[in-house]
């Protein structure tokens, strides 16, 4: 183990020389000092070329299916509360900058764009705040005229995250045609570099080709007319409320481009999404699961082998889905009318990501919970989470197959 994953591995000691090392970024941060938010922009519309492109909505969360006796924490605390949302917009900022890894926005007056990194000011301490807070000493690799950003701390040069990727980098084209329709032109897209399989598909289909795109490789470029969209999601305490509208965008605009997607051949209409060859929520005793389910013409799917479109054809035509958490399923966003099933070992008490977007679609939407086993993962510091497998009781999955069948 060398001396840096060492220091990682004691997340105290490696705050501390995290803080000693950032300490004039760490004070910016406390203050809030030259950084630019959504709720600044949205107060200060004379500024920067403010656009509004889609208005309030509101959304409400009605209960899971019963199948359970009692509802988590993770869903309960949406149950009966109707969450208004504001606007959504974009501003062009002129001959800013985008810096480090994970292309950090700046004004020419030195501000931080906070939407530029996703929107949540903590990112900022992973997109290398000694190269963005010092943006001045880096010398200028390419300038650019007029373009929109999708790299960020999930979806870099380094790694990469479907939900994320859908969520945070699909949603914002939806400002990038409207730009095209307000001012004739087309921005260009920067995007990580080596880019997935899907990501490459996704843009095509939302079309955008890769000469459309620039794969983020810089130190720092200018950038004429940086657009730089509000985030398609809002905190509310504790809770991050996704837009309505932009999930319906997404499954629209995606949905428009597929040649006969409802045209069945030999796709399933019952299929478990399986993780036994990812990283964690592995089903132990997926035998003994998929034993059950083949009584119920369910089919397996590793969907990291399969194309986009193939993915979005195969969730469109499902009548039930069942899956581990984890982020294949997103694409619930194409479903039609579709059962979930989404299965839980011990996630933190945030994830329900896929409750709302379920709600969103008046999609039915169902849970359990299972045993789990930490045995193959190691805690990662300074991360409130533990990766796990899965141990399903057979019992409690056929009384809840058979409500859905």
């Amino acid at each position: 183990m060398n001396f840096k994953n060492l220091i990682k591995k004691y997340s105290l000691i490696y705050k501390f020389i995290s803080f000693f090392i950032n300490y004039r970024w760490t004070i910016r941060k406390l203050f809030n000092y030259k950084i630019i938010d959504r709720n600044y922009l949205s107060f200060h519309v004379d500024r920067y070329s403010y656009n509004e492109y889609v208005g309030n909505e509101s959304i409400s969360f009605f209960n899971p299916l019963p199948f359970n006796d009692t509802i988590p924490d993770q869903i309960k605390k949406y149950l009966g509360k109707t969450y208004e949302l504001p606007p959504s917009f974009f501003n062009v900022f002129e001959y800013a900058n985008l810096v480090g890894p994970n292309a950090v926005g700046i004004t020419k007056s030195d501000n931080i764009i906070l939407d530029s990194i996703n929107g949540e000011i903590t990112l900022l301490d992973a997109s290398s705040p000694r190269e963005f807070a010092n943006r001045s000493k880096l010398d200028v690799e390419n300038e650019f005229d007029v373009a929109l950003t999708l790299v960020s701390p999930y979806n870099n040069g380094y790694q990469n995250n479907y939900l994320h990727w859908i969520t945070e980098g699909l949603f914002q084209i939806e400002v990038a045609d409207h730009y095209h329709k307000l001012y004739g032109i087309k921005p260009k897209l920067i995007i990580n570099s080596n880019p997935k399989n899907y990501q490459v598909e996704s843009l095509q289909l939302l079309g955008y080709e890769p000469e459309d795109c620039i794969q983020w490789t810089f130190s720092r470029v200018i950038i004429k007319k940086l657009i730089v969209p509000s985030m398609r999601r809002v905190r509310f305490d504790s809770n991050e409320i996704i837009f309505p509208s932009a999930v319906k965008w997404i499954r629209n605009k995606i949905i428009s481009k597929q040649n006969n997607i409802d045209e069945m051949n030999e796709i399933p209409r019952n299929i478990i999404i399986s993780r036994q060859n990812t990283y964690g929520r592995k089903i132990i005793n997926f035998d003994d699961v998929m034993i059950l389910l083949n009584n119920y013409d369910f089919s397996i799917y590793e969907l990291e082998n399969m194309k986009f479109s193939d993915q979005i054809k195969l969730f469109f035509n499902a009548n039930t889905i069942i899956g581990a958490h984890g982020a294949g399923l997103s694409n619930i966003m194409f479903c039609s009318k579709s059962n979930i099933l989404e299965i839980f070992g011990k996630p933190p008490s945030s994830y329900s990501e896929y409750f709302r977007i379920a709600n969103m679609l008046n999609l039915n939407y169902g849970y359990m919970f299972s045993d789990y086993l930490y045995d193959n993962y190691e805690k990662s510091p300074g991360i409130n989470y533990k990766e796990h497998d899965l141990l399903v009781d057979i019992g409690v999955l056929q009384s809840i197959i058979n409500k859905y069948i």
